[in-house]
């Protein structure tokens, strides 16, 4: 039960005055079923991401092991993609995790190893309103 609560705290849709803010848990499939997602935003994930990965994938997988060859790599770096992401600190004896936001190019520049040597654990996907609203496919 506590692992389920857990799993569906990065789950979420949130929308300010310049951003979409989407949990990194959800898959491709519950995003395109979603009703706090916009059309324009179902219509890039069906026309551009689910050429690289299938329904089923979610957002943190895509983006962990995402590469700059890939075309949702170039769609979100139009759509001014941003990456919010924790990571450990040993401060003395104990651990603390710190937030930091990352850009597309930033993430996708990093290997899958080095993420996981430092204990890069993805969280939010950010993209811009103003972008998606000028995006043309």
């Amino acid at each position: 039960m506590a692992d389920n609560q857990q799993y569906q705290d990065f789950k979420y849709v949130i929308a300010d005055l310049s951003r979409i803010h989407i949990g990194s848990r959800y898959t491709y499939e519950e995003l395109l079923r979603s009703e706090d997602i916009g059309f324009k935003l179902r219509m890039v994930i069906r026309q551009w991401f689910l050429r690289d990965v299938t329904p089923e994938t979610t957002l943190e997988s895509h983006l962990y092991y995402m590469e700059t060859s890939e075309i949702s790599y170039e769609v979100l770096c139009q759509l001014k993609a941003r990456v919010r992401l924790t990571h450990p600190v040993r401060k003395g004896g104990s651990v603390l995790y710190k937030e930091k936001i990352l850009g597309i190019q930033e993430l996708a520049s990093l290997s899958p190893a080095e993420k996981k040597r430092q204990g890069l654990q993805l969280t939010e996907l950010q993209l811009s309103k103003l972008a998606l609203m000028q995006f043309s496919s």
